[in-house]
């Protein structure tokens, strides 16, 4: 048959329908993290065709909320993976069959890994001592010079229960080889499977670091670093290579430790690189004095990055940190930004920012907030608005209490969970005035959802499956 061109253009417009109708299913769930205070970071998802090996192409390759979704073609067999980031471990649901009408698969809950709690424990640790060293005026060796770090813990901490409940803490987080060999591989086909290389090396450097004096755990590693068929884990990904994050590992559990901060700066700029490792080399970043000529160029990176940057949020709080008044008023400005993602953004570095400097380093923010919350006629921006908040309520800002009070009685439900939620932050529970607004909102408030958040918040948000079941977590456009 001699093909014409209206011919053609009939075959062209035919497989294009039937592709796009080949595509149009859609696997689809909910994935949330341990602690329900986590949500609202990134969650990168990725889908493996089982017979081809490669990767799915599709609308959603990350959520910042539980509902996720990625479309797949009719008849294919597919393992879906999450990236937990640098802090949970990776999930997901294996041999998926993708068809025309798809039921919801099963929620998934990221879990925090071992190492992770043993950072943060570690970093307590380094924060006890500090806090001990201030109240004693330091802490010298008898020859006259200065102390090392282990003899500063010891000397400051060591003295007291804070020591020894550290080291027992520790030493339960701490593996037997067969066990953390078991969980290395198990990390290892998630990233494999879901090619989360970056998110694996960066994991791979924090274990090297926090079991440097645990012989029989550093051989698990350099037997799995040496076996050939793991080459593909210690790739260079874009100017990145894997042993760089060592200065990120090393720059987050000792501020003053000599590092490369080239290498930490260069994984904060590289775009192939995760949103969420990214973040987590910003903090690295940001732990520690930086040169003049190496803050400048920091500067100068953040003002670069526009809304559409996947780490325009990281920006934002890096510029709160160690910008100047002109940076400050331009986070200020993307809190009133028409786009309400946007907004939304700039609102979160705010309170992120907070939580780092305090709320006296802005005297401004917990006004401007409580300003946003109480005008603007949008219940999605009231709602993140009153989250941003959380940090003043814990610090004891007034200005932000009252705005809570306002908020408990806001005509929207969606917006007074955010209320609830952000008066569990911290320890605000224990706070008689925040107790006893959450407990009247729990005694009167109309909505099974808010009621539900109330009681979280004044449990102290130890229930780990809340957010799973929570759908009034999402925006009301979403709903």
């Amino acid at each position: 048959m001699k093909l014409t061109s209206k011919t053609m253009s009939i075959v062209v417009l035919l497989t294009s329908v039937s592709t796009v109708c080949a595509q149009q299913p859609r696997l689809k769930g909910k994935v949330t993290f341990e602690d329900p205070k986590e949500q609202g970071s990134q969650i990168r998802i990725n889908l493996k065709n089982v017979r081809t090996g490669k990767l799915v192409e599709g609308q959603q390759d990350s959520t910042k909320v539980p509902d996720w979704y990625h479309v797949a073609p009719i008849d294919v067999v597919v393992d879906v993976e999450f990236d937990g980031g640098g802090c949970y471990e990776g999930d997901g649901h294996p041999r998926i069959s993708v068809k025309r009408e798809n039921h919801d698969l099963p929620d998934v809950v990221l879990k925090k890994t071992r190492e992770c709690r043993l950072k943060e424990l570690r970093q307590a640790k380094g924060r006890t001592t500090t806090n001990a060293k201030a109240n004693t005026g330091g802490v010298t060796k008898r020859s006259g010079g200065a102390a090392s770090v282990e003899e500063e813990t010891h000397a400051t901490v060591g003295s007291s229960s804070d020591f020894y409940l550290f080291k027992s803490l520790e030493s339960n987080l701490i593996p037997s080889p067969e066990e953390f060999r078991k969980e290395l591989e198990a990390e290892a086909a998630h990233a494999r499977n879901g090619e989360f290389f970056d998110t694996f090396q960066y994991k791979f450097n924090l274990k090297s670091a926090l079991y440097q004096d645990r012989p029989e755990l550093m051989k698990v590693l350099t037997d799995f670093k040496g076996d050939g068929k793991n080459s593909v884990f210690f790739k260079e990904i874009g100017k990145v290579r894997w042993d760089m994050f060592s200065d990120v590992v090393r720059r987050e559990l000792q501020p003053s430790a000599p590092v490369n901060l080239d290498n930490v700066f260069d994984v904060v700029q590289e775009e192939a690189i995760s949103p969420n490792i990214r973040g987590t080399a910003n903090v690295a970043l940001l732990n520690g004095t930086l040169p003049s000529e190496k803050l400048q160029a920091v500067r100068q990176f953040y003002r670069q990055q526009s809304p559409e940057s996947p780490v325009f949020e990281t920006s934002l709080v890096g510029l709160l940190r160690v910008g100047q008044n002109e940076d400050v008023v331009t986070v200020v400005r993307h809190m009133s930004d028409p786009s309400p993602e946007t907004s939304r953004m700039a609102m979160e570095a705010v309170s992120l920012a907070t939580l780092i400097k305090g709320k006296d380093a802005f005297p401004w923010a917990s006004r401007t907030l409580a300003d946003v919350a109480a005008t603007s006629k949008d219940p999605w921006r009231r709602a993140f608005a009153y989250r941003s908040l959380r940090p003043f309520v814990d610090q004891g800002d007034e200005t932000a209490f009252r705005a809570m009070e306002v908020g408990s009685e806001d005509n929207d439900p969606f917006v007074r969970v955010h209320v609830a939620l952000a008066l569990g932050a911290g320890e605000t529970e224990k706070n008689k005035k925040a107790s006893y607004l959450l407990r009247n909102i729990l005694l009167t408030d109309d909505d099974r959802h808010v009621r539900d958040a109330a009681r979280l918040s004044l449990s102290g948000a130890s229930t780990k499956g809340w957010a799973a079941d929570f759908k009034t977590w999402n925006s009301p456009k979403d709903q």
